[in-house]
């Protein structure tokens, strides 16, 4: 049986100018009957579309700060570390992506990303969400909800961005409520993408947990 073969998107290492990978993100695709293809930064968008000629699916995953020039802000104190290569490779991807209505899906900074590639912008900084777990509100009608098949799950947290101005054609699908920083908003999809969905929190950590 052919294997569908989804694109991750790597950590960008600016100090060392190398690229590199969690484990977790690669194990849980397998586990799941696909096959991890670790992308490199493309520069140009023949590289870009070239493989995306190949690929069934994206992840966009965890990782740094996207710079908020990506989203018309200046840089506030509270923003962390960026590598701007990584930024302008996966915005371009993510375009490419969304021209061909390829499935896509984004982690954490993956979501993040998500929301900047289509018109969103984020918090700099949310205080109480790093190192924690909490509840989650999944709305009833959206594709998370179709997913997971509950209104809360329990969730594990390492962020410390998170989107706040929603892009246009991306619907939120979940919050969370921590004291320290009110209503914050969890999970996005596209309904009029055949598969577009992101999440905040990281399923890759508990997902031997979660598949059986």
């Amino acid at each position: 049986m052919k294997k569908t073969l989804i694109g991750l998107t790597p950590q960008y290492d600016a100090k060392t100018n190398r690229i590199w990978m969690r484990h977790e993100y690669t194990d849980s695709l397998i586990a799941a009957g696909g096959l991890p293809v670790l992308l490199t930064q493309y520069a140009g968008s023949d590289e870009i579309a070239a493989v995306c000629d190949r690929l069934d699916g994206i992840l966009f995953t965890g990782g740094v700060d996207i710079h908020p020039r990506f989203y018309g802000e200046e840089t506030e104190p509270g923003c962390g570390e960026i590598a701007e290569i990584r930024d302008i490779f996966e915005l371009a991807l993510y375009k490419e992506a969304v021209c061909r209505s390829m499935p896509v899906f984004g982690i954490c900074r993956g979501i993040q990303l998500i929301n900047v590639g289509s018109g969103g912008t984020l918090h700099q900084h949310i205080p109480g969400h790093q190192d924690v777990r909490h509840t989650v509100r999944i709305e009833r009608g959206s594709l998370i909800y179709d997913i997971i098949g509950s209104e809360t799950i329990m969730t594990n947290s390492y962020h410390h961005q998170a989107v706040k101005i929603t892009a246009p054609y991306l619907k939120n699908a979940a919050y969370s409520d921590i004291p320290e920083s009110g209503p914050v908003c969890e999970a996005v999809w596209a309904p009029d993408m055949p598969f577009c969905a992101a999440v905040q929190w990281h399923p890759e950590n508990t997902y031997n947990e979660d598949m059986y």
